[in-house]
């Protein structure tokens, strides 16, 4: 697989201590080709039949677009005691496409687009971090990002699968500087809320459901402890 996009941004300094960014990421333009293969055969019969050897080759290629990107961003230094930034990034998630698809699959891809359309749209994500030096040798972080819905309609439609609502990260960080090498202990949580979903279901012909599993739900947390050295030349 390959992909590739453009991102240009730039910095502008009303200030000595105000920074103000802003940046642009294109789509993704993704390429993925996937080749398999597969052999089987089988003895039923006590007297030896055998079925014929089958043979399965076939290939898979997409071709897709990831969403545009679009970001802005500010900081504040309060000296060399402290610095505040926050970030901001909007993506256009109803703005993914499937450019080609491999033979077989019923959908096309007016039906991947109409998918998109109806069931994304932009989403919105928030990130704030300050840092803090009570010492020339220590640096205090800490940090919270959120990150909203991708998802058009009401959660409670997308009960087929689990699909991520919405993201929040806390993180917290120590650092020190002995001279020239730098030592950078970090935490981070990562918790991730799903829709809720239902294992197995069917539909009668009202769209009602004719029998349905309970709904469940399941969210995701991951804590990360980061320990980083560096050396500078």
């Amino acid at each position: 697989g390959a992909g590739v996009n453009l991102k240009v941004g730039a910095l502008y300094r009303p200030l000595p201590a105000l920074r103000l960014g802003v940046a642009i990421h294109t789509p993704t333009y993704y390429s993925i080709e996937r080749i398999y293969q597969a052999y089987m055969s089988s003895n039923y019969h006590p007297a030896g039949d055998t079925t014929p050897w089958l043979e399965d080759l076939g290939e898979n290629a997409w071709d897709f677009v990831s969403p545009t990107r679009l970001m802005f961003g500010a900081s504040y230094a309060f000296g060399k005691m402290a610095v505040l930034s926050v970030d901001y990034e909007r993506a256009w998630y109803n703005g993914m496409r499937a450019t080609n698809i491999p033979e077989g699959f019923d959908l096309t891809k007016s039906d991947y687009r109409a998918e998109f359309k109806e069931n994304y749209k932009g989403a919105n994500t928030l990130r704030v971090g300050a840092e803090i030096k009570p010492l020339p040798i220590v640096s205090l972080r800490a940090g919270y990002g959120f990150s909203d819905s991708m998802l058009r309609n009401d959660k409670q439609l997308y009960y087929n699968t689990p699909t991520t609502y919405n993201t929040t990260c806390i993180s917290a960080g120590l650092g020190f500087q002995l001279g020239a090498v730098t030592l950078d202990l970090a935490y981070q949580r990562i918790t991730n809320e799903q829709t809720e979903y239902k294992l197995f279901y069917a539909l009668d012909d009202m769209g009602t459901f004719d029998t349905a599993s309970p709904t469940y739900k399941t969210d995701f947390e991951r804590n990360y402890v980061i320990l980083t050295m560096g050396y500078k030349f």
